[in-house]
């Protein structure tokens, strides 16, 4: 079961992703321990989470 999660593309050049818990939405806040950072990489685990989330419909938000 993938995990419920709010994705947002860390730039402009869609580089990395920024990932935060669902319950706590968009954010950018980093201190609180609950945001990712993960690299477009096929082989690391948490992109290929979020190619199955993609694959269910889902598209990242915008870059600010």
């Amino acid at each position: 079961m993938i995990n419920s999660y709010y994705y947002q593309w860390g730039d402009s050049e869609k580089t990395f992703l920024r990932r935060s818990d669902a319950s706590i939405g968009k954010t950018t806040d980093v201190s609180n321990g609950r945001v990712s950072f993960i690299p477009v990489n096929e082989d690391n685990y948490d992109y290929k989470e979020y190619l199955e989330w993609v694959a269910e419909g889902n598209t990242a938000d915008d870059a600010d």
